[in-house]
């Protein structure tokens, strides 16, 4: 007899009678002293959690692996243990219960804490504040408080973190700094047996003990990055490029933006995943998975030589960084925001090889017999036992009965996302003829093209030479295309990973993204200084374009370039 499996359910509801507890955004809840008891609860959970003994599934280190390495069977499912959902349009829907996961077993772990150390007179505080607490989000197309400007949240800038106990307060270690590897050995030490985690070629993830960002280096002689380097301020530079003026909202709040914006995406699959198909209409090379890989890149390093590596920038092993967590609760909100502006939209193209609605989201169990989510299942977020506070009505959304009044209630929600994300520079003209179109860059790229290792392609307008490291600091840079993937064989040979990504490659599958371009464009046009660009007219536009767009394509272990072009081989330009 087969044991039980874990049932995913997420946090029972603490009155049924009450409003949904709300996932919030990270900076705004640690910041508010009413949830003081929360962040102490999870600040001590995660570190419990972390702690655990890597063998045990239902640990950090367990959890983490289902993402990628290693590849152990986790939960009884089938397959090789590697459960990869990327490049495929059940993306947000597997991440969904993968997220859920996470938030449930910390939940769990508050419980254990609040029954063995808070006072019976307390116990029923502390006991509300856990059953009301969700995971919070990181909301990466919004400026960060403590900077200003866009960057990782402040408290995962924080080696150490002042919590609130039922005695008093204390001072601990932060567990979203890093995760450290509970038996203190590499996490590919001959002592992790079959949950020993593999180099992905340069990236020698095998070596380390704890997570990094921007911290590996190959010239480091010393490896002191095996114990984790947090260079956090060099993932708030990624995501702040590229600058060419003050005030930049950034190419991250533009491309959040079309996400939400009314009937940019053809059809639930187009919004869902970078995976191309050959009746993608331009819109569509926009996608959510794009953005988030994007932010993969940014939050990591990739450049091993240079600047430095970390663990979120490969597929393999970015779940192990704590800030992972943080990343797809909001990419999961997001994934909320646009199923609350399309209701009717779930699944409504598919083509030929396309996952279906119903197909199992392998490994994650609805109860303890072993049945197996699929995307039908969780469509619903709401019955999963959470909401995120942007989704939350107001009360002058409400009709005299108390019910929700859905234009009135839509009508607010894209003034917030509106308010929140809208293009500035495009709201700022100028006498610019014009400047209402919108310019962009579709790009179709192969996914596998170095055997899944990952690369990116770079974008200029202007001049793009110059020994410039990273090329996201070049003063011409306009954008780039990550894509968040990790290698399928060494020096010939087949290695244990991804299945998906392997019959991806094998049938020849294709993937999309988009850089948005008007931003750049409004400001080229209203710079003196910049010459042959004077009105955001096609003509106009397609002349300076052919020939100023260039692109530059790097590894991502490397700072060498592989490709470089002019991009004129395929420009169009139209209304």
């Amino acid at each position: 007899m087969s044991d039980p499996t874990y049932a995913i359910t997420g946090i029972p509801l603490p009155d049924p009678s009450e409003p949904i507890p709300v996932r919030q955004e990270i900076s705004a809840w640690y910041s508010n002293i009413d949830n003081a008891i929360q962040v102490s609860l999870f600040i001590q959970a995660l570190t419990v959690l972390e702690k655990m003994d890597f063998q045990d599934k239902l640990s950090y280190f367990g959890v983490a692996g289902i993402h990628g390495e290693p590849p152990v069977q986790w939960d009884g499912a089938p397959g090789n243990g590697s459960y990869c959902n990327h490049n495929m349009v059940t993306f947000p829907t597997w991440h969904r219960p993968y997220v859920l996961l996470f938030e449930q077993r910390l939940y769990e772990i508050m419980l254990d804490i609040i029954n063995t150390t808070v006072p019976d007179s307390e116990k029923e505080l502390w006991k509300s504040a856990a059953q009301h607490w969700r995971l919070p989000y990181w909301d990466w197309a919004a400026e960060q408080p403590y900077i200003k400007d866009f960057g990782v949240p402040e408290l995962t800038t924080l080696e150490k973190v002042d919590i609130i106990l039922p005695n008093g307060k204390t001072t601990v270690d932060n567990p979203l700094w890093k995760f450290t590897n509970p038996n203190g050995k590499p996490m590919g030490d001959i002592s992790m047996g079959k949950y020993a985690i593999a180099a992905d070629g340069d990236l020698p993830w095998d070596q380390c003990i704890a997570t990094s960002k921007y911290g590996i280096l190959k010239a480091d002689p010393t490896k002191s990055w095996i114990y984790g380097v947090q260079n956090w301020k060099d993932s708030n530079d990624a995501m702040q490029h590229p600058q060419w003026y003050d005030g930049n909202p950034g190419s991250i709040r533009d491309a959040v933006y079309r996400l939400f914006t009314p009937g940019y995406f053809s059809s639930y699959e187009a919004f869902a995943s970078t995976v191309y198909h050959q009746t993608t209409p331009g819109s569509d090379y926009m996608s959510l998975e794009y953005v988030h890989n994007n932010i993969h890149n940014f939050t990591g390093g990739y450049d091993i030589d240079n600047l430095g590596a970390g663990h979120m920038s490969d597929p393999l092993v970015a779940s192990f960084d704590p800030i992972f967590w943080l990343h797809h609760c909001n990419v999961d909100r997001q994934m909320a925001i646009w199923q609350t502006l399309n209701p009717d939209k779930w699944f409504d193209q598919p083509l030929s090889g396309d996952p279906q609605p119903t197909d199992v989201l392998q490994p994650f169990h609805i109860d303890t017999k072993g049945t197996t989510y699929n995307s039908n299942m969780i469509r619903d977020w709401k019955a999963l036992g959470y909401q995120y506070d942007t989704l939350m009505p107001p009360l002058h959304v409400l009709d005299a009965t108390g019910q929700l009044d859905r234009d009135s209630y839509l009508s607010h929600l894209k003034r917030h996302l509106n308010e929140r994300y809208s293009n500035k520079e495009k709201d700022r003209p100028g006498n610019i003829d014009g400047h209402k179109n919108d310019y962009i860059i579709n790009i179709i790229y192969d996914r596998y093209a170095l055997n899944g290792k990952a690369y990116t392609i770079h974008f200029f307008l202007g001049d793009a030479d110059g020994e410039v490291v990273p090329l996201s600091k070049h003063h011409n840079h306009i954008g780039s295309v990550y894509t968040f993937s990790s290698r399928l064989e060494i020096n010939g040979n087949d290695i244990p990973g991804c299945d998906n990504c392997k019959k991806q490659k094998s049938r020849g599958t294709l993937s999309t993204a988009q850089v948005p371009l008007t931003n750049v464009l409004l400001r080229h046009a209203k710079d003196q200084a910049r010459k042959g660009l004077e009105t955001l007219l096609p003509d106009h536009v397609e002349t300076y374009l052919a020939k100023n767009l260039k692109w530059k394509v790097t590894e991502v272990s490397k700072s060498g370039i592989l490709l470089s072009s002019t991009c004129t081989a395929k420009l169009k330009v139209g209304e």
